[in-house]
């Protein structure tokens, strides 16, 4: 066998090695050699990582000139390398393409990130400090993502390890342990249960298409297999199951019921979910079905915001909140509302409510902007909301549930069906979180 008959028998039970990664590689070492002429430690990630190649230690050198030391200031590094990176290439400057999830993940990391190109034309290396490239450009999530790079200010080469520096020591601390900090989940825990479920037979000819047979007051249900399961006795008060159940209906020990029936955690969460609904949409908001969100809408209008007036038990202020408003940057016209995905869950034997804090956009204040724009736009918000923002939309969605009650207690036919505590419960923790 001759070597190239062997070459081919060989390539075809072998691993290829893209060159794509060999240029990576090349990357990857070339910013190995800069750090290490700097002074300082780069660490390679040694397993597969999500938008992050490796990290910088920085060094300061030691008085009696004799190595260095470690100062613990990391900073994280994404590296690309090769052609495929390079766009709108110029004397003077060019881009490169990345990722809008990885933006948010890199603007969302607590340590300075860098952006690190190798230029295989330039043979040179060129760096960004992301986080506040994200600061300054605040349309950089809007497709298609691209970071710029000017040649003569953003070489990565020894020098650039003051600039390094300077970005450590402009980047807090995010854990002060001088401090403390009430930290608060986002969950509602339910004080009561339901005491029962009522099951009924839905009458054998009323059972086809039986959703689509429901008008009038439609309490809280499940419907499976000819059986109904509630809340209440759909058979004491005038709804849409009156006159298509039979006369007997059997009660069980919600409590008994959750841990007789296999199926009875999934109905559970279905009827309180539907009663969570009811309540909000009481409360004078809408909810869209294929988003799952909460929001306001009522009286909306291009030259009126919709606002509400609460009080945080933060800092017991009573500001005054905009919840919807219209907005519109060039072709794009749109209203932006503050949102709310909002589901019962347990947790071992607790039972309670999660909140996520979230946008929707629409189109005339109800229907859904149809606009691909709307994840640039989401996503921008997203990317200036740190730990603080999140933790005042949380207790905001709960003062509108309770009034900025204790508790607060959801009703159907009447009757009260669980209560609630008004604010979830915060734990005083040994530390505080810096914000940025």
């Amino acid at each position: 066998m001759n070597f190239n008959s062997q070459k081919v028998a060989s390539e075809s039970i072998s691993k290829i090695v893209p060159k794509s990664k060999i240029s990576e590689w090349h990357g990857l070492d070339r910013i190995s050699v800069i750090v290490h002429q700097m002074g300082c430690i780069w660490r390679e990630q040694e397993k597969d990582d999500i938008g992050v190649d490796g990290e910088i230690e920085l060094c300061l050198p030691r008085t009696e000139g004799n190595g260095s030391i470690g100062t613990g200031k990391i900073i994280k590094v994404q590296s690309k390398s090769g052609q495929h990176y390079i766009r709108s290439n110029q004397e003077e400057t060019f881009e490169s393409p990345v990722n809008k999830k990885d933006l948010v993940y890199w603007g969302n990391l607590n340590v300075p990130m860098i952006y690190v190109v190798y230029h295989p034309k330039d043979d040179q290396l060129y760096w960004k400090d992301v986080q506040a490239y994200l600061k300054e450009n605040p349309d950089a999530f809007e497709e298609p993502c691209r970071i710029a790079f000017d040649k003569n200010t953003d070489c990565f080469n020894e020098t650039a390890l003051n600039a390094l520096y300077e970005l450590c020591q402009t980047a807090p601390e995010r854990v002060d342990t001088s401090s403390s900090e009430i930290l608060f989940p986002n969950f509602i825990e339910a004080i009561t249960l339901p005491q029962a479920v009522f099951v009924s037979t839905v009458i054998p000819e009323k059972r086809a298409q039986f959703h689509q047979r429901l008008f009038g007051f439609i309490p809280p249900y499940n419907y499976k297999d000819g059986l109904l399961t509630t809340l209440t006795d759909p058979s004491k008060s005038k709804n849409a199951f009156t006159n298509i159940i039979d006369s007997e209906v059997e009660t069980f020990p919600f409590d008994d019921w959750l841990e007789q029936d296999p199926d009875a955690d999934y109905t559970a969460r279905r009827l309180l979910n539907g009663l969570l609904q009811k309540y909000l949409i009481d409360k004078g908001l809408r909810y869209h079905q294929k988003y799952k969100r909460f929001y306001y809408s009522d009286g909306l209008t291009k030259e009126e915001p919709v606002k509400k007036i609460w009080k945080s038990i933060r800092t017991k202020r009573s500001p005054c909140r905009t919840v919807a408003k219209y907005y519109e940057y060039g072709k794009d016209k749109f209203f932006k509302h503050s949102a709310l995905s909002a589901r019962f869950q347990r947790y071992g034997q607790t039972w309670g409510i999660v909140l996520r804090p979230e946008l929707y956009f629409s189109s005339d204040g109800v229907t859904a902007w149809p606009s691909k724009k709307v994840g640039a736009y989401s996503t921008r918000h997203r990317s200036r909301e740190y730990n603080n923002h999140y933790l005042n939309n949380i207790l905001f969605w709960c003062f509108i549930f309770s009034d900025g009650a204790s508790e607060f207690s959801m009703k159907l036919d009447g009757y009260e069906i669980l209560r609630l505590k008004g604010m979830p419960d915060g734990v005083l923790a040994p530390f505080g979180i810096r914000s940025i």
